[in-house]
């Protein structure tokens, strides 16, 4: 399961938890230009698919998607590895259209 946290970078408020996959349905701003901030919390396994073997995947990802994104190690006592992306709104729901894919996998 892949929970994320909502977040543009003029946002002061706490971001609600969701699914990726909540994002991918969402329609684009009036501005697809602007840029947010997305962190996914994701299983060990699920970070290994994400990041591929030697990078391969995240690497395509941040390529084909256009996207900044960084998978940090695991921390001790949490439930998973947190995924942050950032991108214009556009971009990060294709990076994320291209994590689940990985996921499904």
């Amino acid at each position: 399961e892949v929970k994320s946290d909502s977040r543009s970078e003029d946002s002061l408020s706490p971001p609600p938890l969701f699914h990726a996959k909540d994002f991918l349905g969402v329609k684009e701003s009036k501005d697809p230009n602007k840029r947010v901030h997305r962190t996914l919390t994701v299983s060990e396994v699920d970070a290994g698919a994400i990041i591929g073997r030697e990078g391969a995947r995240i690497t395509s990802i941040r390529q084909e998607a256009d996207v900044s994104i960084v998978v940090e190690d695991f921390v001790e006592g949490s439930q998973g590895r947190l995924v942050k992306l950032w991108g214009t709104k556009a971009s990060v729901v294709k990076a994320l259209k291209m994590i689940n894919k990985f996921i499904e996998k």
